[in-house]
Order: C-alpha cells, then sequence, then structure tokens
C-alpha cells in the first residue's frame, strides 16, 4: 500500500533506490510511512543523493521551510526548491488522492543531516555526513485527511523512526511523547513580559544608562517586566575598524565591556542587583554566540587558559563576512571548560538565563584548524573534526546553564538562529527532561523595513506550526509598541504618536502564541494603548502579565490559499485553544505592497476550536476589531446572523473569541473573557461556571483587571414575574460593581451582552492568590 501512496506524491518516483516501510502511529487517522536509502558515505562531510522525482499535478497547492540563509528557514508557498540550500520540510494539498494533505519531513542523527534540494525541477533528497559509515537515509512521509493531524504525524513519524533499534533513542522518544501528552509547554517566561535592549538602544547610545531609562519610563506607566533580557552590546569586545561587516569583533573578556557600563561601577554585578533592587525584575539574562562573540574570541585574552582552533567560513549564504573568512574559536577540547567558565561567572552575577545566537553559523563552517602559539603568533596545525566541533560547543552551553541555570530548557538558554535540523532535529530532539527548548522561530524583527512586517507575522506561523510539533515553544522575537525610530533622530522630539499599527500587528499575534513575550521600547515612546490590550494588571505595583495562549496556534485548510499577494484575498487564519475551552481565531493581512484582505468568518473556522467539546453546541462569538456578537449553534451549522465578514487593510487584523454557552434551568451564559484583551480568554483562571448548584449566580474568575464580556440569554418564563425579574448584579470580591460600569445591549437573535468594567478596582499591591472573582446575578 505504501509503494502506491508514493505515487500519489510524485509523478516519475524512482522505487529502485528506496525501501520503503509503515510506521504505526495509535489513533490519529493518518497513514505514516518511511523511505529508507542504503547510504554509501564513509566521511564527514561526504554527501548521498536520492532522486525522489516531481510532484508536479499530484498537488494543488504546496508550502515548504527552506533554509535560506544558514540560520532560518523561510515558509515560501511553492515547490521550486533551491539546488544550493537545504529545504527540511514540505506540507502538501494533494489533487487527486483520497487523501487531502501529505508532508515530507528528512530525517536527520547524529550520522548525518538530511534534507531536500532542487535538482532540474524535481526533489531530491540529501545526507550529509557527520559520522560513522554506511546506514540508512531516512524520509517520514505523513498522509491525511486533517491538515495538523498530517503535520503532527509527521513529527510523531519522525521519532518513531529515530528509535527504531536504538534504546536510548527508544527512551528519549517516550520522554518526549509524555511530554507532549502532557502538553508540557511553559517556560520560565509564561505569563509575564520581557524586556529586551536590542531594538530600543539604536537610536540612543548602547550603554546601562539607556537600559535603566527605558525601565524607567515603563515603570511610569505601570509596565513591570519579570525579565530584562542584555542583548549584544554588552559584552567586552575587540572592535577593530573596517567595514560594516567585516570589520573584526571578538570576545575579550566574561566581564561586561567598561564602553557599555558608562561609569557604572561595579560592572555586570552591580548592574544586575540594581535592575532587580529598583525595578522588581524577577530574573536577567544575557545574550552570547555559540562561539563567544560574532567573530568568536581574541586569542590574547584566552590562548593561555583554552586551546582555540581557526575556523573557515564556507559559501552557504547567511553569514555577512563572505566565504573564505577566518576567525578563533574554543576547541572542542576546551569548549565546555570555556562556558563553564563563563556561565559560573554570569551566575555569579545574577544571570538566571542567556540567549545563545549564532547558533547555526558553525554549519557554515567548512573548516577548522589546531593553533599553537610560537612567539606570540599563531600556527596552524591538525585538522579538527567539524562534527566534533559542533557537537561539543551546543552540548558545552547545554550542560554549562544545567550546572548553573538549573537547565538549559524551558527558555533557561534561548537557542537563536538555530534553524539547523542539526538543533531541533538532531541529537537534541525530543529531551530526556520532558521539557521543551525555547527557539527563535524566524529571522528578526525589522522594525525599519515596513515590508517586512507582513512576512514576519506568515513566517512566525508557518514556521511555528512545524517548530511546535518538535521540542520546541516557538520564541516569536521581540516587537516595539511603538513607530521605528531611526538611528540618529533626536528621541526627545521624534514623535510616534498615533503610529501603533504595525506595533498592534505584532503584538496581537504574541497574544496568540505560547512563547516568550518580548518589549524592545525606546525610553519615552512606549504606547500604553497597545500594552494595555497585550497585558493585564493585578495591581499597580505587581508586575505585568501576559495574556497569552498556553499552547501553540494552528492553522485550518485556508493556509494554502495565495496570501501573500499583492491582490485582495484572503487572510492568515491562525487558530488557538482556550485553556478551558473554545479559543481565539487571529486573522492577519500579510499581503504585499497595499493589499486587502476580504475574508469572512464560518463554521467550519467555529468547528475548528470546538470540535473537541461534542457536549457543547452553541457558542458566542465577538469580534475584536467591530465588538460585534455573534452565536454559531453547531446543531443547525450556522452562524447568527451571518458568516463574519472581514475586511483588513495593510496591518491589519482582527481577532474573534469563541467562548462555549453553560446553561441552568433559568438562563444560559457564555463568558467571553476579558474583551479589552487581545486573547480575552487567556485572562481566565479556571472555568465560569453557576455556583453553587445555583440557576442565577455565575462565577468567572480573572487574573487582573479588565471589561469583563458574557452572553446571557434567559430562557422562556423563567423568573417572569418576580420582584427585580430583567435586572443583573455584579460583584467582584466584595464590591458590587456600580451600574453605571455594567453596559447591557440586547440583540433578539443573539441574547444579552453584558459588559463589566472593573478596572477601577485594580489593587495597589500584589497580594496571595491575586486574583478578581466576579459574580454575575441573573434575576
Amino acid at each position: 500500500m505504501a509503494d502506491s501512496l508514493v505515487h500519489e506524491i510524485f509523478t516519475d518516483f524512482d522505487q529502485s533506490k528506496v525501501k520503503i516501510e509503515g510506521i504505526s502511529l495509535e489513533g490519529d487517522g493518518t497513514t505514516c510511512y518511511a523511505l529508507l536509502f542504503d547510504l554509501k558515505s564513509s566521511k564527514s562531510g561526504e554527501i548521498d543523493e536520492f532522486l525522489l522525482g516531481n510532484v508536479g499535478d499530484k498537488a494543488e497547492h504546496s508550502i515548504r521551510l527552506t533554509r535560506d540563509k544558514a540560520w532560518w528557514l523561510f515558509p515560501t508557498p511553492n515547490l521550486d526548491l533551491p539546488a544550493n540550500t537545504d529545504t527540511q520540510f514540505i506540507l502538501l494539498k494533494l489533487a487527486s488522492s483520497k487523501y487531502k494533505y501529505a508532508a515530507l519531513l528528512t530525517i536527520t542523527v547524529p550520522a548525518y543531516m538530511g534534507t531536500l534540494r532542487g535538482k532540474d525541477g524535481r526533489i531530491v533528497a540529501r545526507f550529509e555526513r557527520d559520522s560513522g559509515t554506511g546506514g540508512q537515509g531516512k524520509i517520514v512521509v505523513c498522509m491525511g485527511n486533517d491538515l495538523m493531524g498530517v503535520v503532527r504525524g509527521a513529527a510523531d513519524g519522525m521519532r518513531e523512526v529515530r528509535g527504531w533499534g536504538n534504546s536510548l533513542l527508544d527512551a528519549v522518544v517516550e520522554g518526549v511523547e509524555r511530554m507532549m501528552g502532557n502538553g508540557g509547554q511553559g517556560t520560565i517566561f509564561s505569563d509575564t513580559l520581557t524586556y529586551c535592549t536590542w531594538n530600543s538602544l539604536f537610536p540612543v547610545p548602547r550603554t546601562a544608562a539607556s537600559v535603566l531609562k527605558t525601565l524607567t519610563s515603563l515603570k511610569s506607566f505601570r509596565i513591570h517586566p519579570a525579565t530584562l533580557l542584555i542583548d549584544d552590546a554588552w559584552q567586552s569586545i575587540n572592535d577593530e575598524s573596517g567595514g560594516p561587516y567585516t570589520r573584526l569583533r571578538s570576545l575579550t573578556s566574561f566581564e561586561a565591556w567598561d564602553k557599555f557600563m558608562d561609569g557604572i561601577k561595579g560592572g555586570l554585578k552591580e548592574f544586575v542587583t540594581r535592575v532587580k533592587e529598583d525595578y522588581g525584575v524577577e530574573r536577567v539574562g544575557v545574550w552570547h554566540t555559540i562561539s563567544g562573540y560574532w567573530q568568536g574570541v581574541e586569542p590574547v585574552a584566552f590562548r593561555e587558559k583554552y586551546k582555540l582552533v581557526k575556523v573557515t567560513l564556507g559559501d552557504y549564504p547567511g553569514p555577512w563576512e563572505g566565504a573564505g573568512f577566518q576567525y578563533y574559536i574554543p576547541h572542542p577540547d576546551s569548549v565546555h571548560q570555556f562556558f563553564a567558565d563563563y556561565y559560573r561567572f554570569l551566575s555569579a552575577c545574577g544571570v538566571s538565563f542567556t540567549k545563545c545566537d549564532n547558533v547555526a553559523s558553525l554549519d557554515a563552517l567548512v573548516s577548522a584548524r589546531e593553533v599553537r602559539w610560537e612567539k606570540g603568533e599563531g600556527v596552524l596545525g591538525a585538522a579538527v573534526d567539524m562534527p566534533t566541533l559542533r557537537r561539543n560547543a551546543r552540548q558545552a552551553v547545554k550542560d554549562a546553564a544545567e550546572k548553573y541555570f538549573g537547565g538549559s530548557e524551558e527558555g533557561r538558554v534561548i537557542w537563536c538562529m538555530e534553524m539547523s535540523p542539526r538543533i531541533y532535529l538532531g541529537k537534541e530532539v525530543g529531551g530526556s527532561t520532558g521539557a521543551r527548548m525555547v527557539c527563535r522561530n524566524s529571522d528578526d524583527y525589522f522594525p525599519d523595513i515596513m515590508d517586512s512586517h507582513r512576512y514576519h507575522i506568515y513566517a512566525n506561523v508557518l514556521n511555528g506550526i512545524f517548530t511546535s510539533q518538535m521540542n520546541v515553544v516557538p520564541d516569536l522575537d521581540m516587537f516595539q509598541s511603538h513607530a521605528y525610530i531611526p538611528e540618529g533622530e533626536d528621541v526627545q522630539k521624534f514623535s510616534t504618536e498615533g503610529t501603533s499599527a504595525q506595533a498592534e500587528y505584532h503584538a496581537a499575534l504574541r497574544a496568540l502564541a505560547n512563547g516568550p513575550v518580548t518589549l524592545t521600547d525606546v525610553a519615552g515612546h512606549t504606547d500604553p494603548t497597545v500594552l494595555d490590550k497585550l497585558l493585564g494588571k493585578s495591581s499597580k505595583s505587581g508586575r505585568s502579565v501576559a495574556l497569552q495562549a498556553k499552547k501553540a496556534f494552528f492553522v485550518g485548510p485556508s493556509v494554502f490559499e495565495d496570501l501573500l499577494s499583492e491582490k485582495t484575498g484572503m487572510g492568515l487564519k491562525v487558530y488557538s485553544e482556550g485553556e478551558y475551552g473554545g479559543g481565539v481565531l487571529g486573522v492577519w493581512n500579510v499581503r504585499s505592497k497595499e493589499g486587502t484582505a476580504e475574508d469572512k468568518l464560518t463554521f467550519a473556522d467555529i468547528l475548528l476550536l470546538t470540535s473537541p467539546s461534542p457536549e457543547r453546541t452553541t457558542y458566542a462569538v465577538h469580534s475584536f476589531k467591530t465588538s460585534k456578537v455573534y452565536l454559531a449553534d453547531k446543531a443547525v451549522s450556522s452562524i447568527i446572523p451571518c458568516e463574519a465578514p472581514i475586511q483588513l487593510e495593510p496591518f491589519g487584523f482582527d481577532i474573534f473569541t469563541i467562548a462555549s454557552f453553560v446553561t441552568s434551568e433559568r438562563c444560559t451564559i457564555a463568558c467571553l473573557g476579558l474583551t479589552d484583551k487581545y486573547n480575552p480568554l487567556s485572562a481566565l483562571t479556571g472555568p465560569a461556571v453557576f455556583l453553587d448548584n445555583s440557576p442565577v449566580l455565575f462565577g468567572a474568575t480573572f487574573k487582573c483587571v479588565g471589561c469583563a464580556s458574557f452572553v446571557v440569554k434567559r430562557l422562556a418564563g423563567a423568573g417572569a414575574g418576580e420582584e427585580g425579574a430583567g435586572k443583573i448584579k455584579v460583584v467582584v470580591g466584595q464590591t458590587p460593581v456600580e451600574e453605571t460600569l455594567i453596559q447591557r445591549r440586547v440583540d433578539e437573535r443573539i441574547g444579552e451582552i453584558v459588559t463589566v468594567d472593573f478596572r477601577g478596582l485594580l489593587r495597589a499591591d500584589p497580594g496571595e492568590g491575586d486574583v478578581y472573582e466576579m459574580v454575575l446575578e441573573v434575576l
């Protein structure tokens, strides 16, 4: 059967050099099998290639994830695979198969890196040797009628295939399956705000004083980050003269750069202590690269204690230094001691996590030579095994974080510029602890390039549906709550007022994701009207609460539409399950130039977020953009009064909240959460229910203050004629809410929409169990 299914994908599949074996996946409704290729390579760097064939008209639509730069995957809606860069994952909408969708995922193991490339319009499987000899290269193919089921099936199939005949990997696979089954998607950043220094320091001096100024500015808006990430510019480096991307910039010390400290005494430790004590920051992290700094380490500073190697860049696209560029990094025999010493220093300074950047640059290196020093001059010695160099560098960072931060997962290391299959499909896949790595999920956020914003959203979503099936929590990168301020502008005079369109565009997507929520504002330019929709306040002085999803988002069939065109068409739909039922659906206009998105919310969209709850048949639906409310009735498969129209200009988005009704003998009520937030349901701390078997008392508990919305439908004749019939009373904690703060409007087709504004009840200081319990009494 598997043999015939391959021909439903490729028009000219060459079966002479491949074995096909089925993969058993329990109860997911997909068909999964592995293509097995006998490898001949025996030396590191050797390549085995196998022609798969041409998809042609077998697929109506396709999406591929290709590493167009050494560090990043770029989603592209076609099958024009490049011949010089690696494609990792292909998703197909099939034209004439009993299955609607298919996915192809190449396998990477310690012995080889598996990828796909293009050749004369055909797809070629490529396996680059890392260790050992012979063996089998493997590709997982998954087919099915549920799109996300096929994506998950490919990832599960990969884990199953990697475990074949390997007891150690079997244990890893079991650990991952437990983790995935338990929804272990939390990180040290969950539900909190992080301030990252990167873009915030571009138009101002890149100094510690500028960081403190931004923290002071945020504090003035009662925005309290739990985390500070000190990005590039803090390290001590030599910065020799030269062109902007060719000058040699290498690490000279573990201590903070005097230029960054700018007169603040006591080094990194004093600065970390100050931000924690003065601004209530709970954790501080710092940035470094996998090699110390962008061009490694300065030999004079480190050669006495650590062995070094001189490495040479190849020609894989991405690195700005160019093919043939050389620099020094720690030797594979010394790299563990180097990072152990580095992280011991950082831990002693109060640092508790790192952002490890430029990780996949190790893939772009073509050679490494040992170096010995004679009269201060470096003399090249023996060649160093490149797979060992790559493997030891990554493992050294992990081991150092385990020892000094208590772990390397859940964000204690944020892996950045890491989108090589050797990282998230290689030895690290799964992890044995049941926790996930936090990994950057796309190329950078570029606030200065207007046309980059739409693709940044698109790339994070398309990459995210793949990476979130790995042992990864996707990090969507930082954003600013204000418009871009060009470098060199007078920050005090430059106005960003009324320019929050691109800020909201990014902020809203962070609310539907479960990775770090990271802000990089310039001091004095924060737009609180944007952040108030993403963040919550449980008290005036307590840390800000990031109102975000608990699980990774997903997509539906419309993702195959021509979403990036400049013509008018559909929007990018992103689905996120609510922790206590229902969910939110975000729609973004990612069309190029001035393209407009015209779409609609359909009953099929509702089903994607409510099908796991067959006992619920009726749902309230709320539009963030228009504040309109709709009724979705699964009993008659319709939306009342009509399918919700969606029209989005450039930088436009809308978010629909979908919440189920709960019924008593007197009324039925749907809690829409805090509808002044991008993700209203994320503010709930538990399911909204009728209290103490009362038919009239309905309770919901929130993490923070806001505007809570409900749809109330009284059952025919229930309570009619009773004293006070028709009234609604609201209490938060022990405090009755004034009627002037309760907005009520009736729609005969939907019910009564009730919105309670309890922002005025914000407590002064945080306390234990810092929640807001709201009770509606429906008379």
